[in-house]
């Protein structure tokens, strides 16, 4: 990979994608793929606690909350609006290199990437309202700090 330091917009990204190796596509996929699971696995917690569920992952050591405040509630469905919106800034990159791979003439998977399965929706049975406008955390502007960027 690359040896860039800083994060990378999407059209950035694209472009970065032709000059890395065949192997080094596949472990970027694998990595995105990875960030996804990692988000979707902490949105589900989050929503759980919101909705006062019992949480019930006996490996999970944080799983000690017993009630959750409402300033909490609304800080985790901001947490999880975010992740909505990095989520799909992944499935964008997930799809760049899929096409990265087809232009190469390469099948889009090789051994241990983990495709997304085709329900993998974050929001699917969460019940939090749409992204807010006022979370930037989007493809669009320039930002060292930003959730949704990767580096190379």
């Amino acid at each position: 990979m690359s040896t860039i330091k800083r994060p990378i917009q999407i059209e950035e990204f694209i472009v970065t994608l032709r000059q890395v190796q065949d192997d080094e596509l596949y472990q970027i996929k694998k990595m995105i793929v990875s960030y996804i699971a990692k988000l979707n696995k902490t949105n589900t917690k989050l929503d759980k606690l919101v909705k006062g569920e019992e949480m019930d992952d006996p490996s999970d050591e944080d799983d000690d909350f017993d009630v959750v405040a409402e300033d909490d509630k609304e800080l985790f469905k901001d947490i999880i609006n975010e992740n909505l919106v990095v989520v799909r800034n992944y499935e964008e990159r997930i799809e760049a290199v899929d096409n990265e791979l087809q232009h190469r003439g390469l099948p889009r998977e090789s051994s241990g990437v983990i495709e997304l399965p085709a329900d993998h929706e974050v929001s699917q049975g969460l019940s939090i309202p749409s992204v807010k406008e006022s979370i930037d955390t989007d493809n669009n502007g320039i930002d060292n700090n930003a959730p949704n960027s990767l580096f190379l």
